[in-house]
């Protein structure tokens, strides 16, 4: 078993570096992942979508007009869910895409998230990059390899991820 948590500024390249190494090993996933909808190639919101796909998706945060409306209670039940069949499953890792701050207080989430961290299973977290306490716990665990691409450049944590891969055999 091996937590791998990346973290980082905004848009500084956490989602990709975690698919790079997806990609380059070729693991079954399941979990979640967080992109952004788009409209006229505007970001108009986010959306957590399950993975393996399998249509199910939900709307985390609405904007419009420059204000940012997220909605919570999405991780109580769909967030929760996805986290619970990615247990389940029989991948290679587990993708938690992305940890941030509107579910840090919707407890049946969180526990989850510490339930698969906790797990036998491989894990690939990203994390935002903010001061909050659920994000900062992750941080301090013992059994997680994590790194910050804002202090390292994104090819050598590639290069680091891919050693440790390797050196596990996984």
């Amino acid at each position: 078993m091996i937590n791998i948590v990346i973290t980082g500024k905004r848009q500084s390249g956490k989602s990709t570096l975690a698919k790079r190494i997806i990609d380059k090993y070729n693991f079954s996933v399941a979990g979640y992942l967080t992109l952004p909808i788009l409209s006229e190639n505007n970001i108009c919101g986010y959306k957590i979508v399950h993975i393996p796909e399998n249509g199910m998706e939900e709307i985390i945060i609405d904007i419009k007009d420059g204000k940012i409306k997220p909605f919570p209670s999405v991780f109580l039940d769909i967030g929760k869910t996805f986290v619970e069949d990615a247990l389940l499953s029989d991948c290679d890792f587990i993708i938690l895409d992305e940890i941030g701050r509107i579910e840090k207080d919707v407890t049946p989430f969180t526990d989850i998230i510490k339930k698969a961290l906790d797990s036998d299973k491989n894990v690939i977290a990203v994390l935002k990059k903010e001061d909050i306490p659920f994000i900062n716990d992750i941080k301090k665990r013992s059994d997680i390899y994590i790194w910050d691409i804002d202090l390292i450049d994104r090819e050598k944590a590639f290069f680091e991820i891919s050693n440790i891969i390797e050196s596990k055999n996984i």
